[in-house]
């Protein structure tokens, strides 16, 4: 049967889910766990009954390290069944100086065996549970945990959103002096149609996650037959009032596929099924090598479903009667050119384009940084 791991970060989060069954707890500590805000006095109230995990998951600088090695020191660790670690330095410190358990986190290290298994060594089997990339598809983790010692535990994201970045630094405030850790933004990608990452900055940093939700509750079953002994449920803050449904399918109480219909992000299985991302590389084109080709025309700056596509005509071009459209993806479309505007919008030429910025009507698929191609008769 799968474990399911939940993490708590609020005082409301330990009133509303401590009693959950089937649930191992991830404790959020607010100087040491990225979205932690919880404080000493308010684990002290936690059930020792209760499977509590410490949950030390933050990019450490000098500094940071050796804050939170002196707030690990002053916690009862006997209250915690592990601890939960990313960061090496922090793997290190744990081996040395304490005897709990740990709960080695490669979610964004190791994606093949030998390095996960000198992780281990490392370790001196004092590693209790691997929590894998998302990346990784369901082939491939049946090659890595068949090689891995089946009384090490093994976890993977089973809900929630998908980490694609994480710096350290504050990138929002210093763009915006009012955002708070209780804000978000969403960003939207210039070279492809990809909209909508949310955003979030706190003390430990800024984090940028994918417009879709990991999803693999519907697949325990194959999940189990791999090895897979863990699943964790994330849910932003944003989205808290869809946690019980989470739970309802978690407990099969409501159809999955109504669920999913109706949750307000789109979900996903990532990678489980298949790792196709390297299949794009054949498509893509060299844009060095295609603004050396003589069909060259420019690339689009701006692209508006209702007003056009604009675009910057590097070279003097003659006799231009159809494009192909080149996207940031590899894709390639085909369209006759049939009318253009200047900047002023004014009707222009198609014979004869001298280097400028043009608008275009809008075709699909085009995104800003599409490569023009002419083709010369």
């Amino acid at each position: 049967m799968l474990k399911y791991v939940l993490p708590l970060r609020t005082a409301t989060d330990i009133d509303k889910n401590i009693s959950l069954d089937s649930f191992e707890f991830l404790v959020c500590l607010k100087d040491l766990s990225r979205f932690g805000s919880l404080s000493f006095e308010q684990i002290k109230s936690l059930n020792s009954n209760r499977e509590l995990i410490l949950n030390w998951d933050i990019l450490l600088t000098e500094s940071k390290f050796q804050i939170s090695v002196d707030m690990i020191k002053c916690l009862d660790l006997s209250s915690f069944k592990s601890i939960r670690v990313q960061d090496l330095g922090a793997f290190h410190w744990v081996i040395h100086n304490t005897d709990l358990p740990i709960e080695l986190n490669l979610e964004t290290g190791n994606m093949n065996l030998k390095g996960i298994l000198s992780y281990l060594e490392f370790g001196k089997n004092r590693v209790s549970k691997l929590i894998l990339s998302p990346q990784l598809s369901s082939k491939s983790l049946s090659e890595i945990l068949a090689n891995i010692d089946k009384k090490i535990e093994i976890e993977l994201l089973g809900f929630g959103p998908i980490l694609l970045f994480y710096s350290p630094r504050p990138l929002v405030s210093r763009l915006d002096d009012e955002f708070s850790d209780d804000d978000f933004i969403l960003a939207h990608s210039e070279e492809s149609s990809h909209r909508n990452f949310p955003i979030y900055e706190n003390q430990h940093g800024t984090f940028m996650f994918y417009s879709k939700y990991q999803c693999l509750l519907d697949e325990t079953e194959k999940l189990l037959e791999l090895g897979v002994t863990s699943l964790r449920i994330e849910i932003e803050k944003r989205l808290e009032d869809q946690s019980q449904s989470v739970f309802d399918v978690i407990n099969k109480e409501i159809d999955f596929q109504d669920f999913k219909q109706h949750f307000k992000q789109p979900l996903i299985k990532s990678f489980f099924r298949s790792n196709k991302s390297d299949v794009l590389f054949k498509k893509l084109k060299n844009q060095r090598l295609l603004k050396n080709d003589q069909t060259y025309i420019g690339e689009i700056l701006d692209v508006n479903k209702n007003k056009g596509m604009a675009f910057e005509v590097k070279y003097h071009k003659d006799n231009i009667q159809d494009i192909q459209f080149i996207t940031p993806e590899g894709k390639t479309i085909s369209k006759p050119l049939k009318s253009l505007k200047n900047i002023n919008f004014e009707y222009v030429d198609t014979d004869s384009l001298s280097p400028g910025i043009y608008i275009m009507p809008y075709v699909k698929g085009c995104v800003p940084k599409t490569v023009l191609l002419s083709s010369l008769n």
